[in-house]
């Protein structure tokens, strides 16, 4: 499980922002020189992994999906887009020292699909992207049926400690 959140050190409160039962961020913790996909898999294997090195700091990625969205939700234009895209496809702008994550074209040609598909969606219609961005976060969201039954499971199973 992944959890997103600040501290608010003044209170010593945690602020969450997000919480993920999935792995997230997993090339961004590769890059940055942790392979967390192969930590989950010796541990869901059984393995106990070595000691995980420090990551490298100052390690910049992006979504250029994201990116693309995020213009259009700002109220981008087309040319704000296009000049996005820019940006993304240069590697300048806000982009400047970062790697891709999602769709690294050099690595695996065929991540352009999905790439393009948004971009070319957007430009055609950046008003859509409100919609576009509902529907792909709706699709992965837990649902209070989902919450509820992993709260049952949660009770139901006791910790090793005896405690909750």
């Amino acid at each position: 499980m992944s959890v997103d959140y600040l501290l608010d050190e003044s209170r010593n409160l945690p602020l969450y922002i997000d919480c993920n039962p999935r792995l997230v961020e997993p090339v961004n913790a590769l890059f940055s020189g942790v392979d967390l996909a192969g930590l989950l898999l010796a541990v869901s294997l059984g393995e106990t992994p070595d000691e995980v090195p420090a990551s490298r700091p100052g390690t910049r990625t992006h979504m250029s999906a994201q990116g693309l969205l995020g213009c259009a939700l700002r109220g981008g234009s087309r040319s704000a887009l296009a000049a996005e895209a820019w940006h993304l496809w240069h590697g300048d702008g806000p982009y400047a020292g970062g790697r891709e994550e999602l769709t690294p074209v050099g690595l695996d040609p065929w991540s352009v699909v999905p790439l393009a598909y948004v971009a070319l969606h957007l430009l055609v219609d950046p008003r859509s992207a409100t919609r576009f961005a509902e529907q792909t976060s709706r699709s992965h969201q837990l649902n209070r049926m989902a919450v509820r039954i992993i709260q049952e499971k949660i009770e139901a199973t006791p910790l090793a400690s005896g405690q909750r």
